[in-house]
């Protein structure tokens, strides 16, 4: 592996970064703003409402989010306290913990999705045809994969 880019190596560098940068910024900033949450807590929403049963063992959803278990433990806590997720044991073994996503946690991500939509996605790759956006995908799959195998961990 090459250990300095390119030019062209450098100019996707810096496009990558400052667009992660501007969409972090701008996702956090919407869902603040719709919902009084960091986006943070809206992922491991969204992934619950992804999951089978709306529920997840919690380490499956840490690792999920690439977080610490003690962050999930204070983000379920607090959403807990909104009412947006339950804590259960694990089906099964009753060791481990299950998240929940309760009813009002359903409403939540149902009323923030589309927003989001709106807000951000359609803004940012609304602009792009068909073949572009499919391109983008298919050089970014394969960079959130390596970078999810090699990166931090859950421990971020």
């Amino acid at each position: 592996m090459a250990e300095h880019l390119s030019a062209a190596g450098n100019r996707a560098w810096r496009a990558v970064a400052l667009t992660s940068h501007l969409l972090s910024a701008e996702l956090e900033r919407q869902t603040q703003a719709d919902a009084a949450m960091p986006h943070a807590y809206f992922v491991l929403l969204a992934a619950l409402y992804e999951a089978p049963g709306y529920r997840l063992r919690a380490g499956a959803l840490a690792d999920y989010a690439l977080i610490s278990p003690s962050r999930l433990s204070h983000a379920v806590r607090s959403m807990e306290a909104s009412g947006w997720v339950a804590r259960r044991r694990a089906e099964g073994d009753g060791r481990g913990q299950q998240v929940e996503l309760t009813d009002a946690g359903v409403d939540v991500v149902r009323r923030l999705a589309p927003r989001q939509q709106t807000a951000v996605r359609v803004p940012l790759l609304g602009g792009l045809s068909d073949a572009e956006a499919g391109a983008l995908a298919e050089l970014l799959e394969p960079l959130n994969a390596r970078l999810r195998r090699s990166g931090p961990g859950p421990h971020v």
